[in-house]
């Protein structure tokens, strides 16, 4: 009976220990970040505020690549009278920019799927709005400590980025081929339009931009 129980505790021991080393390491990633910040125009709103027009100080690597993991977490934005202040998910309700002529819009959305050791504590974060239509967002989250290319249309095997779609219940789902159908459904149970196509299997991970216009289209 002893036996077992020390057993247990070990196991349990040898698993934090494992949660310890792996955050551990990925923060010492983040550390050893190089990164620059880039003044450009750009705007964000509070909620029951209108928009405000701003001066936003943009992370950005070595080869001008904006760092989309720093932003999940907060962004600092600049007063005419260059006063820095730092704003997080809980302050702000979304905020956008243009930079190298490329648009980023950021959502604050409350996190409530398991995305890996760097979130498990976080509730609420911003994501980078990947496609939108309508009232549904995709989303993508950047896990890793490295500088994220964002292109135009994103993949699901896009590096260091997970695929997420905010259902009409507004859960988030990850996007993965394994149990797509089920997910649809569950989640878009509203759209009895598009019943028939999500269980013959017609919308796949790689064109969730198509479901996404589908839906909105034919069921708002």
């Amino acid at each position: 009976m002893g036996s077992t129980i020390r057993a247990g505790l070990r196991i349990k021991f040898s698993v934090l220990f494992l949660f310890f080393i792996l955050a551990c390491c990925a923060n010492y990633s983040f550390a050893n970040e190089k990164v620059i910040y880039k003044r450009t125009g750009g705007y964000y709103f509070t909620q029951g505020t209108d928009t405000v027009q701003a001066t936003l100080l943009i992370p950005v690597d070595e080869t001008g690549s904006v760092i989309i993991h720093l932003l999940q977490k907060e962004v600092s934005i600049e007063s005419p009278s260059k006063n820095q202040r730092t704003y997080f998910p809980q302050n702000i309700v979304e905020f956008g920019f243009t930079y190298a002529e490329k648009k980023y819009l950021m959502k604050s959305v409350h996190l409530d799927v398991w995305l890996g050791i760097n979130n498990m504590f976080t509730k609420q974060i911003f994501l980078y709005v990947a496609e939108s239509f309508g009232k549904v967002f995709m989303y993508q989250y950047f896990n890793k400590g490295t500088s994220s290319q964002v292109e135009n249309s994103p993949a699901v095997n896009a590096a260091d980025a997970t695929l997420l779609l905010q259902g009409n219940d507004q859960k988030l789902i990850t996007i993965k081929e394994v149990g797509l159908k089920k997910k649809l459904l569950k989640h878009f149970s509203d759209c009895s339009q598009l019943r028939s196509r999500i269980e013959q299997g017609y919308y796949q991970a790689y064109s969730m931009n198509f479901f996404i216009k589908d839906y909105s289209q034919l069921c708002h």
